[in-house]
């Protein structure tokens, strides 16, 4: 019980000392870890031998140590630098397992890329420190500073590029498709509504603190924008009254474009009886030819987008795949409240050729290539699911491009 004790103990120091828990981090070797554990816990006078400590932080290759009971559980968030990175379905909703990032946006096209990268780090082996939604809304500070922005899509259409593009601006960053994220909105939309049929205060708040928690790597003054999976659109409602003045763009291109893709590379929202289509509506489909679920689901997100963007709210804004940087250049900026640097065009023109979701690797347009494997059982079905509210999407674009008077979204 003693070596629990004063790993504990350790543990606790590591989470009241960012300086501690950035220096440990540093080390990524497991002998140079061991070491300036070991150096860290004689300083603070923990009895622990490098035999503790090594099991402590042991390899998890396969991540069952997240089926354990956590080192620490519940209580204030940690300092600045930690995120919720894993999620676990807890008795009573989702719960959080806390990793160590750093401080600053993440690199990583996906959030998931992310997290994979930090689970390398001995630190965090070493820590397993969890939060029940309960205790993560709880303990929510006050005084964080809401998104500045949502974007919502139709899947491979060119969102993680937008994201990308957005973290380019001094003082930006972006959150990826977060799990943690994308579970308490599943949890959020099981909850019942409220007398008068919205959602609960509690719903929402909970809603608020997961996202305020993964911005927690961030200096107040970052303006951080979220990325959303596809099947969001679906939880658009809830989204927008927990937040209701910061602005969202929906992004989509040619459904057909993205159907290939799907069919080629199937998305989680693309696979019968899988979370993402519950919250589009969809139940079933497992009986269901591949071409004709995929467009049913394209379809659905389109039907959503146009009835969430339809309306007269100047935070909502469609933007086609092919005007990604046109917009960057004009609409977009205004859009979410930020006036570009002397140096954007360069960044932007930068990236032109750059792979979003491979960065490094040039990018090669595929929407000729796409719509040549289409084929006439995926095309007759995108015809017949997705492409009027794929129409009704490009009117409502072209719409707003006459009503801004500029040509940002063409």
């Amino acid at each position: 019980m003693q070596e629990v004790d004063e790993l504990t103990a350790l543990r606790l120091a590591v989470l009241a000392d960012s300086a501690l828990a950035d220096a440990l981090a540093q080390h990524l070797a497991a002998d140079d870890f061991r070491d300036a554990a070991l150096s860290a816990a004689s300083q603070l006078d923990l009895a622990l031998d490098a035999n503790a400590i090594e099991q402590a932080f042991a390899p998890d290759p396969l991540g069952l140590a997240r089926f354990k009971l956590p080192a620490i559980s519940g209580g204030a968030w940690p300092p600045l630098g930690w995120l919720p990175a894993r999620v676990l379905q807890g008795a009573t909703g989702p719960e959080f397992d806390w990793a160590y990032f750093g401080m600053g946006g993440l690199m990583q096209p996906f959030f998931a890329d992310s997290v994979r990268q930090s689970g390398a780090l001995p630190l965090n082996r070493l820590m397993r420190m969890r939060h029940s939604l309960a205790d993560l809304t709880a303990n929510s500070p006050d005084d964080a500073a809401a998104p500045a922005g949502f974007i919502f899509h139709l899947s491979r259409c060119g969102s993680t590029l937008l994201a990308r593009l957005l973290a380019e601006y001094p003082g930006h960053a972006k959150i990826s498709e977060p799990e943690p994220l994308d579970a308490v909105l599943q949890w959020a939309m099981a909850q019942p509504l409220d007398a008068d049929g919205g959602f609960s205060f509690d719903t929402l708040q909970a809603v608020r603190a997961v996202v305020l928690a993964l911005t927690h790597n961030l200096s107040p003054a970052t303006r951080a924008f979220f990325k959303l999976d596809c099947w969001h659109i679906g939880a658009y409602p809830l989204i927008r009254a927990a937040f209701p003045d910061v602005p969202r763009v929906f992004l989509y291109r040619d459904p057909l474009e993205v159907a290939v893709s799907q069919r080629a590379t199937a998305g989680v929202h693309v696979v019968p009886g899988m979370p993402g289509a519950a919250m589009l509506g969809i139940q079933g489909g497992e009986d269901l030819p591949a071409e004709q679920y995929i467009a049913m689901v394209l379809g659905r997100i389109c039907d959503l987008a146009v009835r969430h963007f339809g309306g007269d709210s100047g935070n909502d804004l469609v933007l086609h795949y092919d005007g990604i940087f046109a917009a960057m250049e004009d609409g977009l900026p205004a859009q979410f409240g930020f006036v570009p640097d002397s140096n954007a065009a360069d960044r932007i023109a930068a990236m032109r050729g750059d792979d979003a979701k491979f960065p490094g690797q040039p990018f090669q347009s595929d929407s000729e290539a796409k719509r040549a494997k289409a084929g006439p059982a995926l095309s007759l079905q995108v015809d017949r699911y997705a492409r009027p509210g794929y129409a009704q999407l490009e009117a409502m674009r072209l719409r707003q491009v006459a009503t801004d008077n500029g040509d940002y979204a063409s």
